[in-house]
């Protein structure tokens, strides 16, 4: 049970210094808009310190992986990191050698870790090396699904004012291109994951690919069911009128919106439930039930 403490322990201080190290603002690199205007890919997150650091410890590891024939993009486990990267917008930071060289370090770091435990404790090395290997394995992959989910979740919350932007430009009579490069001149200030993807379709637009198949391949790399109406709608209005079908997509979309938001407020007072009970209760329970019970006890007792 000791060295089962330990892994929940190393555990949770990964967590905790990935969530403190990702999420420190000043830490982050800035890129200049001029200089992902240029770029064949959407200016999206900001390289955060978490993979500059890894980058600095993995190099030659990577640079071993990208040289092995087995580690290439046509491999099941490879192409699916890729994909996850591709859909969390950090194409632009990381490859997929970069994150198995990230996973193989922690592996190391952590297997290291459980040894130097099994030693102390006296607990069956091979045992603790392999517990604490695969722990080390799921926490990048833990890294990787958290940036992923946030991204999506980034564009969810974000479609249906760009949407209703877009309503408004096409309404005022500008073309659906137009459309989109205003709405993203007005938007490329705010670092909005939507606008990122709309700027790498019109990008793929401006070098020769047609409007339809930069639209596919955006639906394609991301796996979000609101982007999937976007694009089907936007794809419809080249036969339809597009200003009528953005009108109905962007108050659906702000419908499905307000009842997420009550969802995760449901969700929030079930989650507040296992604290209350945990913690609050038996302190509760200590500080006014027990004196009453003592004093009944010992009353009976004496």
């Amino acid at each position: 049970m000791l060295i089962i403490g330990y892994l929940i322990f190393s555990i949770g201080l990964f967590i905790i210094i990935y969530h403190v190290i990702s999420h420190y603002p000043e830490l982050e690199l800035q890129h200049s808009f001029l200089e992902e205007a240029y770029s064949n890919s959407p200016p999206k997150n900001k390289d955060t310190l978490y993979i500059r650091c890894f980058k600095l410890i993995s190099k030659p590891i990577t640079w071993i992986i990208s040289k092995l024939p087995f580690f290439h993009v046509d491999l099941l486990y490879t192409s699916y990191i890729n994909k996850k990267i591709t859909s969390s917008g950090l194409e632009d930071n990381l490859t997929h050698y970069d994150f198995i060289s990230f996973q193989l370090v922690t592996i190391v770091i952590y297997s290291w870790i459980g040894y130097k435990i099994a030693t102390i404790v006296e607990y069956n090395i091979f045992i603790s090396i392999v517990a604490f290997s695969f722990a080390g394995f799921l926490l990048q992959l833990y890294w990787l699904f958290s940036k992923y989910n946030q991204y999506q979740k980034d564009i969810q919350a974000s479609i249906p004012d760009v949407v209703d932007a877009l309503y408004l430009t096409v309404s005022a009579g500008l073309t659906k291109d137009s459309a989109i490069k205003e709405v993203c001149n007005t938007y490329n200030n705010e670092n909005n994951p939507f606008i990122n993807e709309l700027l790498l379709v019109k990008r793929k637009v401006d070098g020769g690919y047609s409007e339809t198949k930069a639209i596919q391949e955006m639906a394609i790399r991301n796996d979000n069911t609101d982007l999937y109406s976007f694009c089907s709608a936007w794809l419809q209005g080249e036969k339809t009128n597009i200003s009528d079908i953005l009108k109905s997509l962007s108050d659906r979309m702000r419908y499905e919106r307000m009842i997420r938001a009550e969802s995760e407020g449901q969700k929030a007072s079930q989650t507040m439930l296992f604290p209350i009970v945990l913690l609050i209760l038996p302190i509760f329970f200590l500080l006014c039930i027990y004196p009453m019970v003592h004093s009944i006890v010992i009353g009976q007792l004496f």
